[in-house]
């Protein structure tokens, strides 16, 4: 039935393969009878078992509408490392012949068309016997195939200079490759049955065998046994078994120091135990000590008297005595400086830090300004702040009429300010003279022009001032008598 579903298979492959081909690659056009070499791979089954077989289908051929001469082309399978190509099955194309085959898992078969040409769509099946020899998932098997790079004189009625098996074609290098897988697993036969109890069968999918991981007798529990157990071994739960009873502890009631234990030395009970020791550490004086068989302990009883609860002055510390137990209140005030306080300082005892504090703070020195002529000091008599100074009194020097006189805050002193007027610069007449007044406390221009002679002059004479001698001046000369002769009548 196997064989039946495979060979349906590989027709069904071919069958796809032939009509991928002619929908697909037809479309394109061969127009120039251009062969293509093509290839698929199938493993069927895609698991088989480990030591047994399946056939690896290779659907090779011509897939274009040129023709493939013989011994031009090279088909070449490689298996993955879980199996091995044993060689060429029955029922493959004989047109394929081996040229090589290596050894072992993940082998190479290589084959070429010796056997014969292809015609155009001329496929078939080149059959391949594989087989599982390691368990595992699926390992990749891959196919390939190419045309032989030689001179083939097939290509040319046998002439002396053949062209390369490439010249017939290849319309699409596409299919020159394909891919299949093949998984091993192993065969388990049924669980062999026990001998001994202690038989213990897993499959190891390793070795596809049945391991018995029980091959001994459980060996004797090496713990240790109790004086009153015995150890022997039992074939029906296939384990050691311990047998035997301890000794019932007796119920004579203990002391509470006591304790009561199994010696396994002699194989029965034993008590042991002693009161413990009274303690030696020293007693309060309000304490006392006795033999507790609750807790099993000595204990020690007694309260120290509750400290008073009336308040200490801050200066004051409690505590107990022991020569007398009871609680002594101790210290004293500390006593009040003698150091002397400022006017405006006093003195209490405060009670929080339990010291003498000082308290008080000089008056603040009032912000109101100064005159120039006052200075500002505290008087501890009156523990205020007091000013004094007075103003320097104006100066009683007389002042020229252009002087003013003010006091001056800077510097704090009286200041005389004013300038003389400046002499004009106007000229004045030689019978003028200049003088500042100090009465309008200007400059006055004073004098007159001397008043022309009233003295007749002679016809020959003209009177005009005379700036260098400031002087009316008369000059003029009378004409010289002529010479010429005069007439008896002249």
């Amino acid at each position: 039935m196997l064989s039946l579903n495979n060979k349906n298979m590989n027709t069904l492959y071919k069958l796809i393969l032939l009509f991928f081909t002619v929908f697909m690659f037809i479309p394109k056009g061969y127009s120039q009878n251009n062969a293509d070499p093509g290839i698929g791979i199938l493993m069927s089954p895609a698991s088989v078992t480990q030591g047994s077989t399946g056939i690896l289908s290779a659907t090779v051929g011509n897939y274009g509408n040129g023709t493939i001469v013989k011994n031009s082309l090279r088909v070449t399978i490689s298996v993955g490392a879980n199996v091995e190509i044993i060689g060429i099955a029955s029922g493959s194309d004989t047109r394929w012949n081996q040229l090589s085959l290596t050894t072992g898992s993940a082998n190479t078969i290589k084959l070429t068309n010796s056997g014969g040409e292809f015609n155009s769509f001329d496929i078939s099946d080149i059959l391949l016997t594989v087989r599982g020899n390691v368990v595992s998932g699926a390992n990749g098997i891959v196919g390939n195939i190419v045309y032989i790079t030689i001179y083939n004189p097939l290509l040319c009625g046998g002439c002396s200079s053949p062209p390369l098996n490439v010249f017939q074609g290849n319309a699409s290098n596409s299919n020159d490759n394909s891919e299949t897988s093949l998984a091993v697993t192993c065969y388990k036969p049924a669980e062999p049955a026990k001998v001994n109890c202690w038989d213990t069968y897993t499959f190891n999918t390793t070795t596809c065998v049945w391991d018995n991981d029980g091959t001994a007798q459980p060996a004797e529990p090496t713990t240790a046994l109790a004086c009153w157990e015995t150890r022997s071994f039992d074939t029906t739960s296939c384990t050691w078994k311990t047998t035997g009873t301890q000794e019932a502890e007796p119920t004579t009631a203990l002391a509470c120091w006591e304790t009561r234990s199994f010696d396994t030395t002699s194989c029965t009970w034993k008590t042991t135990g002693t009161q413990e020791a009274e303690p030696t550490t020293a007693l309060a004086c309000w304490e006392t000590r006795s033999f507790d068989t609750t807790s099993c302990t000595w204990k020690t009883t007694g309260t120290q008297e509750a400290e008073p609860t009336t308040a200490l002055a801050c200066w004051e510390t409690r505590s107990f005595d022991t020569t007398s137990c009871t609680w002594k209140t101790t210290g004293t005030q500390e006593a009040e400086p003698t150091t002397a306080l400022a006017c405006w300082e006093t003195r209490s005892f405060d009670t929080t830090s339990c010291t003498w504090k000082t308290t008080g703070t000089q008056p603040t020195e009032p912000t109101t300004a100064l005159a120039c002529w006052e200075t500002r000091s505290f008087d501890t008599t009156s523990c205020t702040w007091k000013t004094t100074g007075t103003q320097e009194a104006e100066p009683t020097t007389a002042l020229a009429c252009w002087e003013t006189r003010s006091f001056d805050t800077t510097s704090c002193t009286w200041k005389t300010t004013g300038t003389q007027e400046a002499e004009p610069t106007t000229a004045l007449a030689c019978w003028e003279t200049r003088a500042f007044d100090n009465g309008s406390c200007t400059w006055v221009t004073s004098g007159t022009q001397p008043t022309e002679p009233t003295t007749a002059l002679a016809c020959w004479e003209t009177r005009a001032f005379d700036n260098g001698s400031c002087t009316w001046v008369t000059s003029g000369t009378q004409p010289t008598e002529p010479t010429t002769a005069l007439a008896c009548w002249e």
